[in-house]
């Protein structure tokens, strides 16, 4: 059943504000500010409740507000966004979104049973491509998964994950990057982050990150793999090293034939001549299994005698990888050396231990040195050009066998240099140092890697590290959280500092969502496009300053369109917002187990 709701508050300040954002003549540093208040007279003020819609799924707008992205199983479809404006009169529940959207075009990506990531959709820095994600489950036998030398085993769960860019004005595919057998977290952006034009990928199983950059003709170019090598000229000097050690190796073998020989004349015994035992090097080689083939290096594993150097640090590397999971793990692990940026961590770690001068510090580090050395990376995001937030946690959580909540979960970042491929910090989940970081360096925070061109008021998203408010109501989430039972000091940092990485242009720049022009209850909405669950209770926006309710809506979720059964009052229902960047318009989708989505648009008529 068709229902309309309408809230008629006009204010008669309207023109005085559209006015003045005209004539500017505002404080310096205050125009973005000055120019967005006028959103406190520019309100939705009509609600359409089960709109009859395409079918698909609803993504969000482009960063311009001129297209809407919409998903089906295997297409993208972009819509003409045509004006925010309507007459309640003529436009009823069966023909807004026509009224308000025309189909531009629809691009046909995938066939079979391969589908398209619905919650995967990001922009390049100009707003001339768009990235979108599609996966189909892998069938190659997983013991033949391993690509580097520290490549899990065990992750039975792999896809075939293909990037396409889309050029958002012709809909024309410019470029496709698939990753065979592979495990990306592509919900929300979880695995990936864009940075301008620099892409950054993480593959949980093979335990790198692929960093890729957009070309302005909308192409995929590698740059750097980071994981197993970090450097360019990391396999030159691995080259140099398994030559010496297969120089070294052969003279010791000789050797022991000489005296063998030696000791088998002198007692006049006879021996078959045998040839010397390979040592088994991959001269840059990719790794399946024990198979090699030459595009990148390994470590040599010989069946010769070992020196006794090497036997330690076999040693070594076996109590490693034993406290690793034993489906993760396996025997061959044990013979392999830590991975680049494992050895970057662990000597980052090391240093800090060797500074602090203190015995207890370093016997610390000796007894966690095999819990650190079995973390996995699973998360990243691009904190400037030079450094990338780089988040580790333990293997039964990344790779979800755990069914307990992240904030029961010791995970550490770390924070790499691009430049010089070093750590240069690593903090635990529940540090104080980071929760500081987090309140005032904007870099933690930001995840709009798609801004305007221009600096326009729309451009700004507010956040606890430039917006007193919204620090303040992180301050008071905290608190709460620590005065919580079962709570605590550790707790509440570990609850706050899981949202790090922040994953890429997923908030909103709606002005509706600034701090200090509106306040409301973020219990119930926030600028994250996260679905999240129903309230039952009108969500209300309120001026900042005088508190005078602006505008308010409901999300009349009992009622639906497809003529099923209400569903019963204690079944969890989730709503998802998909809200304009400029102008007073957002969708919002409810989603009940069993029953197709609701929909409703809200709007200013």
């Amino acid at each position: 059943m068709e229902r309309t709701t309408r809230m008629d508050s006009p204010s008669p300040n309207i023109s005085r504000l559209l006015r003045e954002r005209e004539l500017g003549g505002q404080r310096p540093g205050t125009h973005l500010h000055r120019e967005r208040k006028a959103y406190l007279s520019i309100v939705p003020n009509h609600t359409l409740h089960n709109i009859v819609y395409p079918q698909g799924h609803f993504r969000k707008f482009t960063p311009d507000g001129q297209h809407l992205v919409f998903y089906t199983r295997c297409s993208v479809q972009v819509y003409k966004y045509l004006g925010p404006s309507v007459n309640s009169l003529t436009v009823d529940a069966r023909n807004v979104f026509d009224t308000l959207f025309s189909l531009e075009y629809e691009v046909h990506l995938t066939n079979g049973p391969e589908s398209i990531c619905k919650e995967f959709c990001l922009f390049s820095a100009d707003h001339k491509y768009m990235i979108v994600a599609s996966t189909v489950s892998s069938n190659t036998i997983h013991d033949r998964q391993r690509r580097f030398p520290n490549s899990m085993r065990g992750m039975q769960a792999l896809d075939n994950v293909t990037f396409w860019i889309i050029c958002i004005k012709t809909g024309e595919i410019t470029d496709r990057r698939i990753y065979k057998d592979d495990h990306i977290y592509l919900q929300n952006h979880s695995g990936v982050h864009l940075n301008g034009n620099l892409l950054g990928i993480v593959s949980v199983p093979h335990q790198s990150i692929y960093i890729v950059h957009i070309t302005p003709s909308g192409k995929f170019i590698d740059v750097r793999t980071i994981g197993w090598l970090n450097s360019e000229d990391d396999e030159l000097h691995l080259q140099k090293h398994w030559d010496a050690e297969e120089k070294f190796q052969r003279k010791q073998y000789e050797s022991e034939s000489a005296h063998s020989l030696d000791y088998l004349l002198d007692s006049g015994g006879s021996s078959p001549v045998t040839q010397p035992p390979p040592v088994q090097f991959s001269r840059g080689g990719r790794y399946h299994g024990d198979a090699f083939d030459p595009n990148l290096h390994q470590v040599p594993v010989s069946s010769a005698s070992d020196p006794s150097r090497f036997n330690i640090l076999s040693r070594i590397w076996s109590q490693t990888f034993a406290a690793m999971d034993p489906q993760i793990s396996d025997g061959e692990s044990s013979h392999m050396p830590l991975s680049g940026i494992k050895h970057r961590l662990m000597a980052y770690l090391f240093r800090r231990a060797v500074s602090s001068k203190s015995p207890r510090i370093m016997r610390h580090y000796y007894m966690s040195f095999q819990h650190f050395a079995s973390l996995a990376m699973w998360r990243m995001q691009f904190l400037d050009d030079r450094h990338i937030l780089i988040k580790f946690g333990s293997l039964e959580h990344v790779t979800g066998r755990s069914s307990d909540s992240a904030s029961f979960h010791t995970s550490f970042f770390a924070i790499y240099s691009l430049e010089t491929t070093h750590i240069i910090g690593v903090y635990e989940s529940n540090s104080e140092e980071l929760l500081s970081m987090y309140e005032k360096w904007n870099c933690l925070q930001s995840s709009s890697s798609a801004l305007p061109l221009r600096t326009t008021p729309h451009s700004f998203i507010t956040n606890p590290s430039n917006n007193e408010y919204a620090r303040d109501a992180l301050r008071k989430q905290i608190h709460s959280i620590r005065k919580a039972r079962n709570g605590g000091m550790i707790q509440a940092n570990r609850r706050v500092l899981q949202a790090l990485p922040v994953t890429a242009q997923c908030t909103t720049p709606s002005p509706y969502f600034d701090h200090s022009i509106f306040s409301y209850d973020e219990k119930a909405i926030t600028n994250t496009e996260k679905i999240r669950q129903c309230v039952d209770i009108p969500i209300k926006f309120y001026d900042r300053e005088t508190g005078s309710l602006k505008y308010k809506f409901d999300l009349d979720i009992q009622s639906n369109p497809h003529g099923y059964a209400p569903p019963p009052r204690n079944s969890k229902r989730y709503v998802s917002y998909v809200f304009h960047p400029t102008d007073p318009l957002f969708f919002a989708i409810v989603q009940c187990a069993g029953q197709p989505p609701v929909v409703s648009v809200h709007l200013r008529a």
